[in-house]
């Protein structure tokens, strides 16, 4: 009798001991019979459900909870589970006595007897709702992120569309003039060989030789509006390739950095006094996988980015130069007019962001487009009143 006593005494001092370690964890502990009846559960289940203590809660169900919206969704489950003996893990989503709509992610097994009878549920459920908050936080911030791009592509192609536009109404007027010049100068020639002979004032036969030497600009002419007519039409398709992800590798050729950035040096329209402020060190070159055309328009947009900085501070000048980077080739262009923040440099390429008040910022978007299509990529760092520095990564072309 005494033994009874005392293992009473001890099955009852266990029996606290669990109640308080359930009731002290952070999940919602729960358990029901084979009817969905429940048998007990911890404080902070009896609590959401609407309930003072876990003892208000037993004898009744789901129906009698804070979610009975949901009951007989959970009823299904809870039957499932019976059913089968398998263990189920799911979201649950459901209101709580506070009002407040919470998601949890929750785990039912069965429940079993001394003879392996299935006789209930147990079911553990962990509040996620603010993961799923932070989740969703993310899809909105990610589509808002994926219009803002798809706005960015759109405007890159109505400006691009409006500059060929405005570009081709010169040339085509520079056509016309090449013509007429033709023309005129023709006449001119022939008239020259006619009336040609030592009679003639010495200032008249030497302006008549000058006409002839230009007898064949008009057609030097017409050839560059030509060509400045296929550099708009090949800048405006591969253009339109970067930014609808369409370039492929039959759109890339083997390109001599050295060429191209003397090229766009060149070609570039440099102010008089903008010219001595760049420096191209020649000391490294190397051959890229890439497209002329479109590694022009990256020079241009830095450069132009880099004099923007240097006028706007008064101080500055712009260096090139490139490296081997190990796996990649490297070229860098820095500029020293040191004006841009740590938070300006974070933004650079998302292509809705700009510190000039007279343009979109669309430019060094689409420098990291254009880059990542040659299989590369670009990024930036720079320090304070001190510099910026572009970094443009390229896959080494294999040896052959």
């Amino acid at each position: 009798m005494i033994n009874n006593v005392v293992n009473s005494v001890q099955t009852g001092q266990i029996n606290n001991y669990f109640d308080s370690i359930i009731s002290l964890l952070p999940s919602h502990i729960f358990w029901k019979d084979t009817n969905g009846v429940y048998l007990g559960c911890n404080q902070l289940h009896a609590i959401n459900a609407g309930f003072s203590s876990p003892n208000k809660l037993i004898g009744k169900t789901d129906h009698d909870m804070a979610w009975k919206g949901a009951a007989d969704t959970l009823r299904q489950i809870d039957h499932h589970v019976i059913e089968t003996g398998n263990t189920v893990t799911l979201e649950e989503v459901g209101v709580l006595a506070n009002g407040v709509k919470s998601t949890f992610l929750t785990q039912k097994i069965s429940l079993k007897n001394n003879q392996n009878e299935i006789i209930g549920i147990l079911g553990v459920s962990v509040d996620i709702t603010p993961q799923k908050t932070a989740e969703q936080r993310e899809k909105v911030a990610l589509s808002a992120k994926a219009k803002a791009e798809e706005e960015t592509r759109q405007a890159v192609m109505i400006l691009a569309g409006s500059m060929a536009h405005d570009m081709r109404t010169p040339l085509a007027s520079l056509n016309i003039l090449a013509s007429q010049l033709d023309d005129m100068i023709g006449k001119l020639v022939e008239n020259f060989n006619i009336i040609c002979h030592d009679g003639l004032p010495a200032e008249i036969q030497d302006s008549l030789r000058r006409i002839k030497m230009y007898a064949d600009a008009p057609q030097y002419m017409n050839v560059t509006v030509s060509e400045m007519n296929n550099f708009i039409n090949d800048s405006l398709k591969a253009l339109s390739r970067v930014l609808t992800g369409n370039v492929t590798s039959d759109d890339l050729v083997v390109c001599s950095l050295e060429y191209c950035v003397s090229n766009a040096l060149q070609r570039y329209p440099y102010a008089s006094d903008e010219l001595c402020l760049t420096h191209w060190d020649h000391n490294y070159d190397f051959e890229f996988y890439g497209n002329p055309v479109l590694f022009f328009r990256i020079i241009f947009n830095l450069i132009k980015n880099a004099l923007y900085q240097i006028h706007k501070n008064g101080k500055g000048q712009i260096y090139l130069s490139a490296c081997d980077g190990g796996e990649v080739n490297i070229f860098k262009v820095r500029d020293t007019a040191g004006s841009v923040s740590q938070q300006d440099i974070a933004h650079f390429f998302d292509g809705y962001q700009s510190n000039k008040k007279q343009d979109f910022g669309i430019g060094l978007a689409f420098c990291k487009l254009t880059m990542q299509s040659f299989g590369g990529d670009i990024s930036c760092h720079g320090v304070e009143h001190e510099y910026v520095e572009f970094e443009l990564r390229f896959p080494k072309v294999p040896k052959k």
